[in-house]
């Protein structure tokens, strides 16, 4: 064994399937439990990369829409916009990076979009690609909220991951 005095992996989070990038594993208990409880007190900072159809008005904005299931999804794998007292609070800002047109063969080239920065305040299932969907300008590839089936994957990326880990006691 490379690592005997690792326990098994943990995995601390969760990325939905269609997301790549960042994902934090820890090599023992006590480290999953201190990146469990920076996620449990939202204070992990967490940065995302997209790529959106069309080019917002506004360069930032914040979508604060509430969200649960989306009751009339047959395979209980959507969620959606929920204002209702049942819905969840959620939180999610966007900053546009560039402009310009999609380039990928297919249905949507030449299509307008912007790569933009999203910081979910909050962290719900699929809050990032509902929000982004409510708010005008689905995910290129998101094949659950936006109406493209042609790209090759979804573009969204956990590009950042600040966990500010207390200093070991003693270290300063």
């Amino acid at each position: 064994q490379r690592h005997p005095h690792w326990d098994t992996v943990r995995f601390c989070h969760q990325l939905d399937n269609a997301t790549s990038g960042v994902l934090v594993a820890a090599s023992s208990k006590q480290a999953a439990g201190a990146a469990a409880k920076l996620f449990r007190e939202r204070k992990a900072r967490k940065s995302y990369l997209a790529i959106v159809f069309g080019h917002p008005a506004a360069d930032e904005w914040t979508v604060e829409a509430r969200m649960g299931k989306d009751l009339e999804d047959p395979k209980g794998f959507r969620e959606r916009v929920d204002e209702s007292d049942a819905g969840k609070a959620c939180e999610t800002r966007f900053r546009v990076l560039q402009r310009g047109a999609l380039t990928l063969e297919g249905k949507f080239k030449g299509v307008l979009v912007s790569k933009v920065e999203v910081t979910p305040v909050t962290g719900r299932r699929h809050q990032i690609r509902v929000h982004a969907a409510h708010s005008g300008h689905p995910i290129v590839g998101d094949n659950a909220y936006s109406e493209d089936r042609d790209s090759f994957r979804t573009f969204l990326h956990a590009h950042v991951l600040e966990m500010p880990f207390e200093a070991p006691k003693g270290v300063q």
